[in-house]
């Protein structure tokens, strides 16, 4: 299986990009578990995360439910397995850059997206979904995780201009990466 990771630093728009490709029927997102609050613009249904509590998180880990876990940002998040969907969708999961290490052990075969966004407009978007401050490492570290994930990804996609501009880049190079037709190899 060959699966797409979308990475790059918070605010660059990563989130939007994953939740209209899925509404497209492009990707198919496996979320991640985790412990962190969600935040205003997430809803019940966002496709990139599922909140729970700590005691969930723990039953889901004690039964062997994530491949991984890692603390981040003060919270714990998990990554169950990724399955394969059907009709040429693309499988894909959305992670931070400095743990790509992550995908390589369990998914050897993938494409690395990064999704920048210009800093100001990304840290406009980062204080604008509250509870971060301008001390946070999200913003603080805005700058070396972005370098970090330019050196890591196989494309780095520029966030700015118009969404629906974003997202007809992004099909573009779904198309070349993983074959002209919805995904199909």
């Amino acid at each position: 299986m060959k699966l797409l990771v979308i990475i790059g630093p918070s605010g660059s728009g990563k989130s939007a990009a994953m939740r209209e490709l899925q509404a497209r029927g492009r990707i198919a997102v496996t979320p991640s578990w985790t412990t962190r609050p969600r935040r205003a613009d997430e809803s019940e249904a966002t496709v990139e995360h599922r909140f729970v509590d700590d005691a969930e998180f723990d039953r889901l880990l004690n039964e062997g439910f994530f491949l991984q876990t890692i603390s981040l940002f003060g919270h714990r998040y998990g990554m169950p397995p990724v399955e394969q969907p059907s009709g040429g969708v693309i499988p894909t999961i959305m992670m931070r850059a400095p743990r790509l290490n992550l995908v390589d052990e369990h998914y050897p075969e993938h494409v690395v997206y990064q999704i920048e966004a210009p800093f100001e407009e990304a840290r406009a978007r980062i204080l604008a979904a509250g509870g971060i401050a301008e001390d946070d490492i999200r913003v603080t570290g805005w700058k070396e995780e972005r370098a970090l994930g330019e050196q890591l990804a196989d494309r780095v996609i520029k966030a700015t201009g118009s969404g629906p501009r974003l997202i007809e880049i992004i099909e573009r190079a779904l198309s070349e990466d993983f074959g002209s037709e919805r995904g199909s190899q």
